[in-house]
């Protein structure tokens, strides 16, 4: 069992069954996100959805909002794991490798849709600890030792810069997509796939 310890945890679980209700609290949280706005959520309800006692709920989290936010935190961790390269895509190009971040990416975003919203509502509050979680990210060091791997002339600097650009380049392609999703039939996804694959060219073909 691999240890938990989210943004909004009051402690971790010490056992597989402590796990699970966690598992199963943070999953209630964001199916009924998919039902309702997080205001009209109640704390009952996400113990009914999640089928753990009110005390279990208590035992690892302080409130209501807290349980969110450790969803939330939850969601973010499941998307920073997605620049690791599974075996076999060391042989790719850079850019191939990219794409396949960004599918695998996708099928997250699908994945945590629910969030999306909540995300983007309080990803600047006070309380969600958004500096700490920043230090906490690995998929851009990744990312840049993906890239150096295969374009040794690119500075480590910059390196990182052209990683986070593309990090955000497609997480906010998928963001918008996942509150706009007309945008789909209207070709914006294949406009922001463009916009990426420029972007690396920019430094990857031989004139660069």
């Amino acid at each position: 069992m691999e240890p938990i310890k989210l943004i909004g945890m009051k402690k971790e679980p010490s056992q597989a069954r402590g796990m699970d209700r966690v598992l199963a609290i943070l999953d209630a949280c964001e199916s009924l996100l998919g039902q309702k706005r997080y205001d009209d959520i109640s704390l009952e309800e996400i113990i009914d959805t999640a089928n753990v006692a009110k005390g279990t709920l208590y035992h690892f989290f302080k409130n209501r909002r807290a349980v969110f936010l450790a969803a939330m935190h939850r969601a973010l961790l499941d998307i920073d794991q997605q620049a690791d390269p599974l075996p076999g895509e060391e042989k790719l190009d850079f850019a191939d490798y990219v794409s396949k971040v960004e599918s695998r990416l996708q099928a997250v975003w699908r994945k945590h849709s629910h969030l999306v919203e909540f995300y983007a509502s309080n990803m600047l509050s006070p309380d969600y600890e958004l500096p700490k979680l920043e230090q906490q990210r690995r998929s851009t060091t990744v990312m840049t030792e993906q890239l150096r791997l295969r374009h040794p002339e690119i500075s480590e600097a910059r390196a990182r810069l052209i990683s986070s650009v593309l990090l955000r380049a497609i997480y906010w392609g998928l963001d918008t997509l996942a509150v706009q999703p007309h945008l789909q039939k209207r070709g914006f996804q294949r406009e922001w796939r463009q916009m990426i694959s420029s972007y690396i060219d920019s430094f990857t073909s031989p004139e660069a």
